[in-house]
């Protein structure tokens, strides 16, 4: 039989991380760099904490749940992608460098460095 406390560990882990993922999604979108460096690092010990309380526990965390965790992580990640690319385009406006283009078939253009194989 499993024990409560160790399970009740795990879904408190997983609570707190969904709050920072919702936190740092706030961020994302308001751009408050502060925030998203605080929201990363507590992303990061909160990792930690759940692989330990998992280890320890004696029953596997719900799925469905470890599931919605993770699509939160993948869209916070791509608004982080988003919010990078959106903070390079105004900074290369801003100074004139010139920033990756995409080419005349609509595919991003990184140059000759993209370090991409496509040729499969």
């Amino acid at each position: 039989m499993s024990s409560p406390t160790r399970d009740s560990n795990v879904d408190a882990i997983l609570n707190r991380l969904e709050l920072a993922l919702c936190d740092e999604r706030r961020a994302l979108r308001t751009l408050d760099h502060d925030a998203v460096e605080d929201a990363a690092r507590q992303k990061l010990d909160l990792a930690e904490q759940l692989t330990q309380a998992i280890c320890e526990s004696e029953s596997a965390p719900d799925p469905a749940r470890l599931q919605r965790v993770r699509s939160a992580l993948v869209h916070n990640q791509l608004l982080l992608v988003h919010a990078r690319d959106a903070v390079r385009g105004v900074l290369g406006i801003l100074t004139g460098a010139a920033g990756a283009t995409y080419g005349p078939h609509g595919a991003r253009h990184l140059g000759a460095s993209g370090g991409l194989d496509t040729t499969g």
